[in-house]
């Protein structure tokens, strides 16, 4: 259930590559990664810390601490993460994070690698030049640089909006259920982050619904960004278990620091009137 750029697996052959299964909330399932990284040579471990269509908070420390026992190279993509959790590289045990500035609102296109130990950097694959001590060659974007740390220190300093955008999350999920009984929201019984909501209604298949949210100038996912375009069955839901039919009926909306009360308003407003609209019977069909 990681981000395409894993999924993947980059520069690594897929006889090399193990794919580490996860529980019906979408978290790794430790006892499953100890058992396959034990006694093997020392390998790159990549976790997601936040998932970007559920927002599902993995159990990264405890990833870390297998991955440290065992003596592998620990890899944590925060980039969901950053602005919405606290993010600790030394609790995590993680050799490397990286994150994204576009996140949590600095400039795209300009990203970071974080590293906690020199002992064990990867080689570069950008070579050529003795920028960022030799980790990467090319000359740096200076004015994304200064857009990405104002983005992250002002990220820092707006502690209070996490708990507002919490509490719209509340309202929102709570809405939900209130048209649809039958909602199914994914993870929400375990750690996931504040801005996230990913949910379904059996019988009302996503890419009408997007439509229908479209022509009212309200932006609603059915997916990841990454996957924009794409009309398969997300295959974080499919790694979660969850049956296509209903994965096929998954919405995910996002709520960020200039999200306000009244746009949530506005969006349990409309979503009755769409259920209506494409599914009435699912105003009664019972979770």
């Amino acid at each position: 259930m990681e981000h395409p750029s894993v999924v993947t697996g980059g520069r690594f052959a897929v006889a090399d590559q193990v794919v580490i299964p996860v529980d019906p909330h979408g978290r790794v399932q430790l006892k499953a990664l100890e058992a396959a990284v034990k006694d093997t040579e020392p390998g790159l471990i990549s976790v997601m810390a936040a998932n970007n269509e559920t927002g599902v908070v993995q159990p990264v420390a405890d990833i870390g601490a297998i991955a440290e026992a065992h003596g592998h190279f620990f890899h944590v993509d925060a980039v969901q993460a950053a602005g919405r959790m606290e993010i600790d590289v030394d609790a995590w045990r993680a050799d490397v994070i990286t994150l994204s500035a576009h996140k949590f609102g600095g400039p795209q296109g300009i990203g970071a690698v974080v590293v906690r130990s020199t002992a064990r950097t990867p080689s570069p694959l950008m070579i050529g030049g003795g920028q960022e001590n030799w980790r990467r060659g090319g000359t740096e974007n200076v004015a994304a640089i200064a857009g990405f740390g104002a983005a992250a220190t002002a990220a820092l300093e707006e502690t209070g909006s996490k708990r507002q955008i919490e509490a719209m999350k509340a309202r929102l999920e709570a809405g939900l259920r209130s048209v649809c009984p039958s909602t199914v929201i994914f993870g929400e019984t375990v750690d996931r982050l504040a801005n996230t909501c990913c949910f379904a209604v059996p019988g009302i298949a996503a890419e009408t619904a997007l439509i229908a949210f479209d022509l009212e100038n309200v932006s609603v996912s059915s997916g990841s960004a990454c996957s924009s375009g794409k009309i398969s069955v997300s295959h974080v839901l499919a790694a979660m278990g969850v049956e296509e039919d209903l994965a096929r009926c998954a919405l995910r909306v996002s709520m960020g620091w200039n999200t306000s009360d009244a746009d949530i308003g506005r969006f349990l407003e409309l979503w009755p009137k769409i259920v209506d609209r494409l599914n009435p019977a699912a105003r009664h069909q019972a979770a």
